[in-house]
This record gives C-alpha cells, sequence and structure tokens, in this order.
C-alpha cells in the first residue's frame, strides 16, 4: 500500500513539474509588447521559473470631442495683419470652403475631424472677413482693424491659378540672387531669421476661383531703413526648358498677377504679367523670366 501511493505521489509531482516547466517554456517564447530582445550573455530565468507577468500597455488617451458650436461663433485672433480663424463643423470633414478677407479670395480645408485653421494677411487698416456657415448662412466680421498699420512693411505676390509662382526677394546692403545671406526664397524663407531681415509665408490653396498668395514680411525692429529691396517673381510651374500648357500659346503661358507693397501707412499695388516663352526653349531666370520690381 505505501509503495502505491509512493508511486502516485511520484507521478503526480512529475505532472505538476512537467506543467511548471511547459508554462515557462510558453511564456519564454512568447514576446509580449515591450519586451527586450534576448541577447547571449544577458541573464534569463531559470527552466523552472515564470518571469513575473508584463502590464498590459496604457490605452491611447480618447481623441477630443468636435465642437459643434455655430461657425457663425468662430474662434477669431488679428495679430501683426494676420487674421487667423478657428472652428469646427463634423458635416463639412475633408471639404473645402471659400473665405473672403480684405478682398482676397481663398480656399480653406476642413480636416478629417471637421476642424479648419484658417490665416491670412491683410493689407489696408481695416478689412472684412466673411466665410460660409451652415444651411447656406453667410458669416461675417466687419471692421477688422490691423493694429501695426502704421509701422508694417510687406510685399506680397497675389494670383489667380492652378499654376505656381514664386516670390524671391533680395534685401540690402549686399544681397544677390543665390547669396547665402540676404537672399530669401521659398526653399529657404528664413521663418527662424538667420540669413536676412524679413520672412517668407505662403496662404491658399491651388483651387480654382481663389487666390493664393507669397508675403515677405519684415518686421520693424529689423527694418535696415534702407531702400534697395528688389522683388523677383518665378513661374516654377514653366520649367526649364519651357513646358506646355505654361508657354508657346498654352492657355497659362502668360499669367498675370498682382504685388501689394505696404509700408508706413502706405499701399501701392501693381498688376504685371510674365512674358511668353517657346516651348522647349531652356531660359534664364534673372535675365529672360523673372518680373523684377524695387522697394
Amino acid at each position: 500500500m505505501l509503495s502505491r501511493a509512493t508511486s502516485r505521489l511520484a507521478i503526480a509531482a512529475l505532472t505538476i513539474a512537467l506543467g511548471v516547466a511547459h508554462a515557462a517554456a510558453g511564456d519564454e517564447n512568447s514576446l509580449q509588447l515591450g519586451d527586450m530582445p534576448k541577447f547571449q550573455g544577458q541573464d534569463t530565468p531559470a527552466p523552472h521559473e515564470a518571469p513575473a507577468p508584463k502590464p498590459p500597455p496604457t490605452p491611447p488617451p480618447a481623441p477630443a470631442p468636435v465642437p459643434t458650436a455655430d461657425p457663425c461663433q468662430a474662434e477669431f485672433v488679428e495679430k501683426s495683419g494676420i487674421v487667423t480663424l478657428n472652428f469646427a463643423d463634423p458635416a463639412r470633414a475633408g471639404q473645402t470652403i471659400k473665405i473672403t478677407l480684405d478682398e482676397i479670395v481663398y480656399a480653406a480645408l476642413f480636416d478629417g475631424s471637421g476642424r479648419l485653421h484658417f490665416e491670412a494677411p491683410m493689407f489696408h487698416p481695416v478689412a472684412d472677413l466673411q466665410w460660409p456657415g451652415r444651411g447656406g448662412a453667410v458669416c461675417r466680421r466687419s471692421g477688422v482693424a490691423f493694429e501695426d498699420y502704421g509701422v508694417a512693411y510687406r510685399t506680397a505676390l497675389v494670383w489667380d491659378g492652378s499654376y505656381d509662382l514664386r516670390l524671391n526677394v533680395v534685401e540690402p546692403p549686399d544681397g544677390k540672387v543665390g547669396g547665402d545671406n540676404h537672399y530669401i526664397y521659398p526653399g529657404r524663407p528664413n521663418l527662424d531669421l538667420r540669413t536676412g531681415y524679413g520672412f517668407l509665408r505662403s496662404f491658399g490653396r491651388p483651387v480654382a476661383g481663389t487666390s493664393r498668395v507669397w508675403l515677405y514680411i519684415l518686421p520693424t525692429d529689423r527694418n535696415p531703413g534702407d531702400e534697395g529691396f528688389y522683388f523677383f517673381i518665378d513661374f516654377a510651374s514653366r520649367g526649364n526648358p519651357a513646358q506646355p500648357p505654361y508657354c508657346g500659346g498654352g492657355e497659362f503661358a502668360s499669367p498675370t498677377f498682382r504685388l501689394l507693397h505696404l509700408a508706413s501707412g502706405s499701399l501701392n499695388i501693381s498688376r504685371r504679367r510674365i512674358g511668353v516663352a517657346d516651348c522647349g526653349k531652356t531660359w534664364s531666370a534673372e535675365e529672360d523670366q523673372w518680373v523684377m520690381v524695387k522697394w
């Protein structure tokens, strides 16, 4: 009797030991999120020791709810002649609307959550802002004031169309096209103010019936007080050599644009046109196809 009981206890002990070893092996071969891979020489648990269980990863925070307030009660800010508009309308997620500021029409896009963030510059001391609300309603902010208008210095390239124009700025006293300093262009807009006095920003989207803007801003405290700022307009879409439809008799061979120059409360508006180039012609931007304006 004693021998038979002893045998049963031995079998039970062996079964438990095998179960523990199997569980340990199963845990050893399962890679949990956040486990570090085991390298040779790294301490590992003994075969009969099950590693401590890993806590589950922390779930990401739930997204903030999208507000559903009336779009006509949008958040609105004007600072240094830049107007910012923020609001949300989940029903228009992914849609494009048209917003008018200072008589310039811009395209603005709702993101996938229905949020809209819009910015655009002013060029007059007082301007109106208009955007579409719900159900065909029109939202307005009349008499938006440009607080620093009297001391502002800015130049804007404004055009309509899906083609690309670029504003390049050569600053005094020794700036030159392609130079390391005092040459501001879209590829180096100088937002950190390290290579020049002013900086470039772009506004708008390539949507029919709306405008796009390149804006050069010269901060008041960085104005050298010198004349001789040169502005070059580059027809970037044309390519080099010139490609249709931006050459020859193509639909966009000779686009028009406006230059708006604001300095110390005085606004100058110039309307210009890019000259025609023969298709296939290789041209020098600085000498042949750039429009140059000096202020």
